[in-house]
């Protein structure tokens, strides 16, 4: 803001009246809607336990990053360690007790489990190359195939106008057939006409130039003949051309037809075989299942109480790995819901992301109209200082949010943050610029420079003399300051800051001295 001096003339004296200004100059005017809200992730993880015990310790707090697999806390599994080598020393026992006749009997129950995994595993292999070569067909059919059956469309096609064009040229060597005959007629009557002449000019029954008529008629009609024949022999020609053509038409469509068939046939057979690897597959699991219960059902009592000593071992062994409570995923540990000594039940971590925060904010209903998903933003941060980060409107809400009670309508809306500052924490307050709108070198003053009458908008221009009128349009208004357009504006202009402060230059007639818009 600049302060523009005008000298005025009142009863002989002269006073400067200063006028608060503006040098006008090309600006970036941006509309925005603003709001404020929290940081939030958009990728939330509750860590649970799978067994109920006592939490022994506690390794990460409110705040600490973790990263999926850590161990995050450890329960107190109490004497299950010493369960568990209990377990194992009766298991040796048992088995240093079964006799020679026994291991056999569970080395064949064994062998018929191996056998009966092998084969469910050829059961998938094979149920995986069936689904594949199945899509694969649904792919080729609608490839190969298609383009196939569009090959026996064309050449059926191709076949239809050979015939027409068959058709249309045997009508032609026809009408030229027929015109040769007519045209030999018409010469064997000249002939006679001429011969009839000659007798009868000799007898001097005719004249001269009569018989030179008769003549000229015979060599006319003999030219015809001549004509005719060059046609037929067209025709003739044009004809057997057809016939090829319609000949080459019918091999290719046989072609096409043949290579339809067989492409059909390929993938049928293919899938049909991979149909039938499944089937047999399929049978040699029910063959080894029978076989495994065969050498199960012939297991002697002992070898049973092995095998349920193993299985209790193993759910042992896994309820101690258990006593890790680890990590499902990345990011912030925004809360924790367990205590030392108390039984691990409920979340006992949230897990908030990083990788996908966004900024939650509750927008005015009268602000929608001027607001649509893939605006940009520009989002603050007090941690982040004067720094601003980038973001980007990608969700308004379909339904207002608006509290019990108030009269304000909103609606909850995400911002999300594209720029990655390690400064940015989750729950941090953000204050958040939503660009609705956006205009480069244009010519913007404050609201109170522009003044209205019936014929528009208008400025006042502070120069030499008396401050001058400039007619302007009004166009972009933000919160501070309003676009103008106009024939009488340009670069470098002083514009009086108030309108007001220009009309009530008069005062400075009574000696009064107008700084700022304040008489003094």
């Amino acid at each position: 803001m600049t302060l523009a001096a005008l000298r005025s003339c009142s009863a002989g004296a002269e006073t400067d009246v200063e006028y608060r200004s503006v040098t006008l100059a090309k600006t970036t005017l941006t509309d925005i809607v603003s709001a404020s809200g929290a940081v939030r992730s958009g990728e939330t993880t509750n860590v649970y336990a799978r067994q109920n015990y006592p939490v022994a310790a506690l390794l990460y707090d409110v705040g600490d990053e973790v990263r999926e697999g850590d161990i995050l806390a450890l329960l107190d599994t109490g004497t299950l360690e010493i369960d568990i080598e209990i377990a194992e020393n009766s298991l040796r026992q048992s088995e240093d007790g079964i006799t020679d006749e026994e291991r056999a009997s569970a080395s064949s129950s064994e062998s018929a489990r191996i056998q009966l995994e092998s084969a469910k595993v050829q059961l998938d292999k094979a149920r995986t190359s069936y689904e594949t070569q199945q899509s694969e067909l649904d792919a080729r059919t609608a490839g190969q195939l298609v383009s196939s059956k569009n090959a026996v469309d064309s050449a059926s096609d191709a076949v239809q106008s050979a015939r027409s064009a068959l058709s249309v040229a045997k009508i032609a060597l026809d009408s030229a057939d027929r015109s040769l005959a007519n045209a030999k007629t018409e010469l064997t009557n000249r002939e006679g006409d001429y011969s009839v002449s000659q007798t009868l000019f000799g007898a001097g029954v005719i004249s001269k130039n009569e018989l030179d008529n008769a003549d000229k008629a015979l060599t006319q009609a003999g030219d015809a003949v001549k004509s005719a024949e060059d046609a037929l022999e067209r025709e003739r020609s044009n004809y057997d051309k057809a016939q090829s053509a319609l000949s080459q038409a019918e091999r290719s469509l046989a072609n096409a037809e043949e290579n339809y068939n067989s492409t059909e046939s390929q993938l049928s057979n293919s899938l049909a075989s991979a149909r039938k690897d499944v089937t047999n597959a399929e049978l040699s699991v029910a063959n080894a299942q029978n076989a495994y219960d065969t050498a199960l059902s012939k297991r002697p009592p002992s070898m049973i109480g092995i095998e349920n000593q193993k299985l209790q071992l193993e759910k042992l062994r896994e309820t101690f790995a258990d006593r890790e409570v680890r990590a499902a995923a990345s990011g912030v540990v925004t809360q924790r819901g367990a205590t030392v000594g108390a039984p691990a039940s409920g979340a006992m971590f949230v897990i908030e992301s990083r990788d996908d925060l966004y900024v939650s904010v509750r927008v005015k209903e009268y602000n929608l109209p001027r607001l649509s998903v893939g605006q940009k933003a520009v989002i603050g941060l007090d941690a982040a200082g004067d720094r601003a980060l980038d973001g980007e409107l990608t969700y308004i809400a379909p339904k207002a949010a608006t509290e019990a009670g108030s009269a304000a309508v909103e609606f909850d809306a995400k911002i999300r943050i594209i720029d990655d500052d390690p400064a940015v924490r989750i729950g941090m307050t953000a204050f958040v610029s939503i660009v609705t709108d956006e205009l480069k070198d244009v010519y913007a003053v404050p609201y109170d420079a522009v003044s209205y009458d019936d014929d528009g908008g208008f400025v006042y221009r502070l120069a030499d003399g008396a401050p001058e009128r400039v007619s302007v349009k009004t166009g972009l208004q933000t919160a501070q300051l309003v676009e103008i357009t106009g024939d009488g504006l340009s670069e470098g202009m002083e514009i009086a800051l108030s309108a007001e402060e220009v009309t009530g230059a008069g005062d400075a007639a009574s000696g009064l001295r107008i700084v700022g818009g304040v008489r003094q």
